[in-house]
């Protein structure tokens, strides 16, 4: 089978910044390949000015041809649930996520496809990214990822194999382990366990085909005793699932787990130190 096209799936929420999420769309629009179809899920109501930007790119993608489809939930029921209905009305065999206030490199999807039409047991591709604040010319860090499957199933265990923002995934391979599923800032982390437990090939590419925008809220999301008892959960659940053992739970709450009640000024320095 050749992949010539694609469906792209994004979600959006009322606190997105309208300036980013237009460069975010922006990106997509021009990218070397573009989708046959756009999914987008509005998760729950939207202020008008982010209003407005989808309805003048559904008019831009449109006047190309290209199916813009948009969901509208009436109250936000979170990225997981959001990204599955999303799934649902994605037609394409294969379907990438985009973030909404990322800026896309315009030949990701361009190289994309040539991993899936060189391995056609690929399940799912993903990148290295570079990180910026508000000027994308002023890049932070790179986060590396590793490459192979192999590779990911030990670095999992401790630590996200891949970017979200940057994969594109074979959208039956995702339906067969019953998609995402809602477990808080950690949805995707846990579908690539999934998938890895059910011995799906999953890759990343060593190039940089998204820059991952970074604000200065970015340690505060990631902090505070709600976000540690959201790490336990997860840490239980895929402890659960037999992917790690006991003493890994351990370390990992410790290591991982505990960092989320220091005060943020530490957290930025772990987070810099392992995302470099």
């Amino acid at each position: 089978m050749m992949y010539t096209t694609y469906s792209a799936l994004i979600s959006v929420y009322s606190k997105e910044n309208d300036k980013y999420f237009e460069q975010a769309l922006k990106s997509i629009f021009e990218q070397t390949v573009l989708p046959s179809e756009f999914v987008i899920i509005k998760d729950g109501k939207l202020p008008m000015i982010l209003n407005s930007i989808i309805d003048k790119y559904k008019l831009l993608f449109e006047k190309k041809k290209i199916i813009f489809i948009v969901i509208e939930n009436q109250k936000n029921i979170g990225l997981a649930r959001s990204l599955n209905k999303g799934l649902k009305h994605c037609t394409n065999d294969l379907i990438a996520r985009f973030d909404s206030d990322d800026i896309n490199d315009l030949n990701r999807m361009k190289k994309t496809l040539v991993f899936f039409n060189q391995d056609q047991n690929l399940s799912v591709l993903g990148s290295f990214v570079d990180e910026f604040n508000r000027d994308i010319s002023d890049i932070t860090r790179v986060r590396q990822v590793p490459l192979s499957t192999v590779e990911m199933r030990d670095f999992a265990k401790k630590r996200n194999p891949m970017n979200h923002p940057s994969v594109t995934f074979k959208r039956v391979d995702v339906l067969k382990v019953d998609g995402y599923e809602d477990v808080p800032y950690f949805e995707d982390y846990h579908l690539w366990i999934k998938m890895i437990l059910a011995n799906m090939k999953l890759e990343n590419t060593c190039e940089i085909l998204v820059h991952y925008r970074v604000d200065k809220d970015f340690i505060t999301r990631r902090s505070g005793i709600s976000y540690f008892f959201d790490e336990v959960n997860f840490q239980r659940r895929i402890k659960k699932m037999g992917f790690i053992n006991e003493f890994r739970f351990l370390y990992n709450i410790l290591t991982r787990g505990l960092v989320r009640l220091f005060p943020r000024s530490i957290i930025k320095v772990v987070y810099q130190f392992l995302r470099t």
